[in-house]
């Protein structure tokens, strides 16, 4: 029988001063905040800009969409080199639609991924890499949304995922 292995992450978010001398409006100012975890750089945050937030810094939702994507990436990446599939060039795009009820409150109801792959390997082997990536991903299986994955695959030369 196989133990399940924990493994504990850490951050902080924390409000950023609001007596700094901006352009920015106080009611945007009052929004931003700064993630910083040990060991790396700080992500500037802020609300989306529909409420209120400023577009040049980064918001819940698109933060939760970069963790489906990347995750999605991370997944596919293991299983094509545990597999040996190939060479292969991945850029994942998210998009993300957000209910928001009468009475303010709100949830993310689907995500799409759209996973775009350029392979040398079989196209069927790489559609079914994707597929699987989607069930090994830790973030897709801890979300009560809908994220739907949709791959496009195009064959690649080996010079063209070597570069």
């Amino acid at each position: 029988m196989c133990e399940v292995a924990l493994h504990q992450f850490s951050l902080t978010v924390t409000r950023e001063r609001q007596d700094d001398p901006s352009d920015v409006s106080a009611r945007k100012r009052a929004r931003r905040h700064i993630i910083t975890a040990e060991g790396k750089p700080p992500i500037l945050g802020s609300a989306a800009t529909s409420f209120h937030g400023e577009i040049e810094r980064w918001n819940p939702e698109e933060l939760f969409l970069a963790s489906l994507a990347q995750c999605h990436l991370l997944s596919f990446l293991y299983v094509v080199e545990r597999d040996g599939l190939g060479e292969v060039e991945c850029t994942v795009s998210a998009e993300a639609t957000l209910e928001v009820d009468p009475s303010g409150a709100g949830r993310i109801i689907t995500v799409t991924l759209t996973p775009t792959t350029s392979a040398t390997g079989d196209v069927d082997a790489i559609h079914a890499a994707h597929e699987e990536a989607h069930t090994l991903c830790f973030i897709a299986n801890s979300v009560s949304c809908t994220v739907e994955v949709s791959p496009r695959i195009e064959r690649a030369s080996a010079s063209e995922t070597q570069g």
